[in-house]
């Protein structure tokens, strides 16, 4: 039976609603950071625990997840070199780290476009190495391959503009983080569903500056595109990593669209928040 949870990664954007939905299930959640002063002013409640731990430092991390049963996995980069380090690196730190007496499921969070032929960006390569590497582990696993979310159109805004780069003609499936959230959670309680890559994807397809458009008009912000030539130089300009890895991966979105394995759908998971539903509350 799972009782405590572990969640690295807990206070990103997607590794927050993941955990706090976990506590609200009546789980204890382990939130492991760096830094536990940030993550107290961010989970509150007498299901979260609260430990300091470095990914890399193999002591501090093995005490972090001693008697956990399960670990969900929220690691992210801006480059290259860090996709491979928190992914690749990171996820096999995990495993070493693991209490091997209590053990029982690791899940992680990878992308719905997490296939072989898509591994020419280095950030669904790292992530197919991680699933890799936790599906070998011997230990029970689920990995999540979510399409875009929402909360992403968030990041778009800049100084009362929302800016879109790249062409945009593939229709992908967004869904909110909460509904993402739920998901991970049910699928916790589903022994059928361990052992597998599960596509989550929403109600609607919206290509991204559809969803940019929807959004600015919504929130009452102007609207800037910019072609894939000046967004590469743009970028290449002010050298800017996390602008640069967001140039590739909308040029990467465009290339290779949605086309989930159809294995990956077969569960009962799902996300019906629509655009315009979120935006009446966020």
């Amino acid at each position: 039976m799972l009782k405590t949870i572990a969640v690295i990664g807990a206070t990103g954007m997607l590794g927050l609603p993941v955990a706090k939905a976990f506590a609200h299930a009546g789980y204890t959640v382990r939130i492991i950071s760096r830094d536990s002063s940030k993550a107290r002013e961010l989970f509150q409640g007498s299901k979260f625990e609260f430990m300091e731990a470095d990914l890399f430092d193999h002591d501090s991390l093995s005490v972090a997840l001693e008697q956990v049963e399960a670990i969900h996995i929220n690691l992210s980069g801006n480059s290259p070199e860090t996709y491979r380090r928190n992914h690749i690196e990171g996820t096999k730190h995990i495993l070493r780290a693991v209490d091997k007496s209590s053990i029982q499921l690791i899940t992680m969070i990878s992308t719905a476009t997490a296939y072989p032929q898509n591994s020419f960006r280095i950030d669904t390569q790292a992530k197919l190495e991680a699933e890799n590497l936790l599906k070998n582990s011997g230990i029970p696993y689920m990995t999540y391959l979510p399409s875009w979310f929402f909360e992403t159109l968030h990041l778009l805004v800049d100084q009362e503009t929302v800016t879109t780069m790249c062409n945009s003609t593939k229709p992908i499936h967004w869904l909110s983080a909460d509904d993402y959230a739920k998901a991970v959670v049910q699928s916790y309680t589903l022994p059928s569903l361990y052992n597998k890559r599960l596509t989550l994807l929403g109600p609607e397809a919206i290509t991204i500056t559809e969803a940019a458009d929807i959004y600015a008009q919504s929130k009452k912000l102007s609207r800037h595109h910019m072609l894939e030539s000046d967004a590469w130089a743009y970028a290449k300009e002010l050298g800017d990593d996390t602008l640069l890895d967001a140039v590739d991966l909308l040029s990467y979105t465009e290339k290779v669209g949605e086309k989930p394995d159809l294995v990956t759908l077969e569960h009962p998971l799902t996300s019906s928040t629509s655009l315009s539903e979120w935006l009446k509350v966020n």
